[in-house]
């Protein structure tokens, strides 16, 4: 029984240890091919790293459109209850300024993601020249804006979580 499964185990750590190899060695050789011409390879690796790049550009897009939804619903709202409480005498001075600021909070946000956009789709351009330099420079310029969208984004939740709620709070009392 022990030979059995001493054997079973070795057989089986025997395939894995072959399979990935084998598998890496395949990738090598088709990319090494002497048919294959190196402007061949490069239009290959373009191809991909554009195809790669199309879904990144299409995932910010989706994120880009369902957070302006729900920027723009939360702008509505505010904007319909300081309709509502001037109606009934209430000051809502303090009210619109944050509403005001949320806006510009809104489009800084909107202008962002469109920068964004703009320089994922420059990636591109980059990657498939072979400019290094120029697709790493990018690359740190995504990261960068990603972070201040980010920011945006954390300083939109704060100000309506946070400065709008006690506003309104302040107004009941």
């Amino acid at each position: 029984m022990k030979k059995i499964l001493t054997t079973f185990f070795l057989i089986i750590s025997t395939f894995l240890l072959i399979v990935p190899t084998a598998a890496q060695a395949t990738r090598t050789l088709e990319e090494r091919d002497p048919n294959s011409s190196g402007e061949q390879v490069q239009q290959s690796r373009c191809q991909r790293v554009t195809e790669r790049i199309d879904v990144l550009a299409q995932k910010y897009n989706q994120h880009k459109e369902r957070y302006a939804i729900r920027y723009r619903a939360i702008y509505n709202r505010i904007s319909n209850l300081i309709t509502t409480l001037e109606e009934d005498g209430y000051d809502t001075t303090v009210l619109q300024q944050d509403l005001s600021e949320l806006d510009s909070l809104v489009v800084n946000f909107s202008s962002g993601t469109e920068d964004l956009v703009t320089e994922v789709a420059a990636l591109k351009q980059y990657a498939c020249d072979g400019d290094r330099d120029g697709f790493s420079s990018s690359k740190q310029k995504i990261q960068s804006q990603i972070e201040n969208l980010r920011t945006i984004a954390s300083d939109i939740k704060e100000l309506v979580t946070v400065q709008i709620k006690s506003d309104l709070q302040s107004l009941q009392n």
